[in-house]
């Protein structure tokens, strides 16, 4: 079973890395002067200036949590029956920040970053075992907090650890009904 961190301190750098990102982002979507808009990129190169190359990946793994409980998935699909596919993908709209960021979360996480659907969206992709596996263990140091998403991620470990050839009938009604234990959780 998965122990969630119930002091709100523990995401603390996760959260303050998100706000400087947020705030990097509204400067440059809302007309600042050029001025403020480089003493705040100074002061997040100086941030990151700062920081050990541990801090940083700690940092980064924090905020990645916190970007895939708000704008992530974590699917698997049906390849044939004894062999499933898992996803986790984060799309996020075509900004400089947002690329930036998501390959903040390539370089220190795994996984690719593609520009799609007719350039309108950035989106991060973790599918291969090694990626995947990556994830998996950010995601055991630094929990998930809402209930659909670790309904996503069990049903997710479910299907990798299960060696059991499942028809894709069975498949279907197995993802279909993932979350029907969600509210069990809230208790």
């Amino acid at each position: 079973m998965i122990k969630l961190v119930k002091d709100p301190l523990f995401y603390f750098p996760g959260l303050l890395t998100y706000l400087i990102l947020f705030t990097r982002s509204l400067f440059s979507l809302y007309s600042v002067n050029t001025k403020e808009r480089n003493l705040l990129c100074t002061h997040i190169n100086k941030f990151l200036d700062e920081k050990s190359e541990t801090d940083i990946k700690d940092y980064i793994e924090q905020f990645f949590v916190g970007l895939l409980e708000g704008d992530g998935t974590i699917t698997v699909d049906f390849i044939s029956s004894s062999k499933r596919r898992v996803r986790i993908i984060i799309a996020l709209k075509n900004l400089e920040d947002n690329k930036f960021m998501l390959n903040l979360i390539e370089k220190y996480i795994g996984g690719r970053v593609v520009i799609e659907r007719n350039n309108k969206y950035v989106t991060w992709y973790a599918t291969s075992k090694t990626d995947t596996a990556k994830v998996f263990a950010v995601l055991a140091k630094y929990p998930l907090l809402s209930t659909r998403k670790l309904c996503q991620l069990e049903f997710a470990k479910y299907s990798i650890i299960s060696r059991q050839d499942i028809p894709e009938k069975e498949f279907l009604k197995l993802r279909d009904n993932k979350y029907k234990n969600q509210e069990a959780m809230l208790d």
